[in-house]
């Protein structure tokens, strides 16, 4: 279900060739909705793709996400979760689950981001909790 915050402010980009569903350029997709900073924390263990989100509890919380290994992500480097929706995945068990996307801002283009992963997260442990709302354009 998708996210009552989430609103597609614009969408839009250039198909090459006569194909309008085919491969496009300069696309860009302008998203509102609730979204958490956090930092990527990599585990000494070698743990990779893990984030770490700042709580209001004076304790971090930890979530791995899925990377799409095109960006390269440095420990300690700074992303941004943004919400997408939740589902009841398990129904007997009533597991529900939230699912968003990881963005990096572009060097030298603050106003602008990029995909670099997914994340789905058991609701219980409360990660979008301390969101806000905000706008970000996806390239």
């Amino acid at each position: 279900m998708q996210d009552s915050n989430l609103k597609v402010v614009d969408a839009r980009c250039s198909p090459i060739g006569k194909n309008p569903f085919s491969w496009v350029t300069d696309g860009l997709l302008r998203l509102r909705g609730k979204f958490v900073q956090a930092n990527i924390n990599n585990d000494s263990s070698g743990l990779a793709n893990v984030l770490e989100l700042e709580s209001s509890s004076d304790k971090s919380i930890r979530q791995s996400f899925m990377n799409d290994d095109r960006i390269l992500l440095n420990d300690g480097e700074m992303v941004y979760c943004f919400l997408v929706g939740s589902s009841l995945e398990n129904s007997l068990e009533g597991v529900k689950f939230q699912y968003g996307i990881v963005l990096k801002r572009l060097e030298g283009k603050p106003d602008e981001c990029q995909r670099v992963g997914t994340l789905r997260v058991e609701h219980c442990r409360d990660w979008f909790k301390t969101g806000e709302l905000g706008t970000f354009d996806i390239v």
